[in-house]
């Protein structure tokens, strides 16, 4: 038996940053592009876009410097912000998974 835990980030009662976003910015950061990262999830750029701005809009910060397309086509990249919330949240996830895991085998061996 497992213990599953989520963990999510918010502000005033409102979500801001969780599974979601992050897996959104991780597909941002590898393809360089919300578009690309929005498709490979099988998500609308509008959609995509919506998560993003919102969540930009409740921490009051920027995640992505865009480049407009044109010629060479557009594109993103995280701002140092989003890196390091991406960095900060995975280490929050992986010790909050251990966690879960030391107490499932204290409290549910047996089960």
């Amino acid at each position: 038996m497992q213990l599953r835990v989520k963990a999510w980030l918010e502000q005033d009662g409102r979500a801001v940053f969780g599974e979601g976003l992050l897996e959104l910015l991780r597909k941002v950061e590898e393809l360089g592009s919300l578009s690309a990262a929005a498709n490979s999830m099988s998500m609308s750029y509008r959609e995509a876009w919506g998560r993003v701005r919102d969540a930009e809009q409740r921490l009051d910060r920027p995640l992505l410097i865009r480049h407009a397309g044109g010629r060479g086509g557009g594109g993103a990249r995280l701002t140092e912000f989003a890196s390091g919330l991406l960095t900060r949240f995975a280490r929050i996830e992986d010790e909050l998974h251990q966690i879960a895991a030391q107490l499932a085998q204290r409290h549910l061996a047996g089960i």
